[in-house]
């Protein structure tokens, strides 16, 4: 049974999050990182993480221009949802 004051999470937004999360561990893993958080992004294009996460994967396998414009289209993301915050 489910309780009145139960929130819902899409799943499969919670499964890409923590995989990305948990492959930082291993360098050889930065491409899997950089492709769960595109899925994320997709899943959630708000999701602040997952950008900050898919340009630390780029800055890694040396694509510096990469990580510049991911954490550019995140910062563009947070200073949108400051001054729409319902939007």
């Amino acid at each position: 049974m489910f309780s009145l004051g139960a929130t819902f999470q899409a799943p499969s937004l919670n499964a890409v999050a923590r995989c990305g999360q948990f492959r930082w561990h291993r360098p050889e893993n930065y491409r899997m990182v950089k492709e769960d958080c595109t899925a994320a992004i997709k899943l959630d294009p708000h999701n602040i993480k997952a950008y900050f996460r898919m340009a630390r994967a780029h800055h890694a396998l040396g694509q510096l221009e990469e990580a510049l414009e991911v954490l550019q289209r995140g910062l563009t993301v947070r200073l949108h949802r400051a001054c729409h915050p319902l939007a």
